[in-house]
């Protein structure tokens, strides 16, 4: 993939590490989705990284989603 963009790479590619404490990856049937926590043990779908093209289109890994499944 080529990816043409102003923007540096490290604001691209955002290392694992460098989530927040009120961030966390947690690992799914099709890959890993990224969540942050809106309120106390309430956490919101940010992103998911996927090699499946057909992950992105099912409803539940739809950012703004709420995550309920265990942490």
């Amino acid at each position: 993939m080529i990816l043409y963009t102003p923007v540096p790479m490290e604001a691209v590619y955002k290392e694992e590490h460098e989530t927040t404490a009120s961030q966390r990856s947690v690992p799914c049937e099709h890959g890993v989705v990224l969540l942050e926590e809106q309120e106390p043990n309430k956490w919101v779908i940010t992103r998911l990284m996927s090699t499946d093209p057909q992950a992105y289109l099912q409803d539940c890994y739809q950012p703004g989603k709420v995550w309920t499944d265990s942490l």
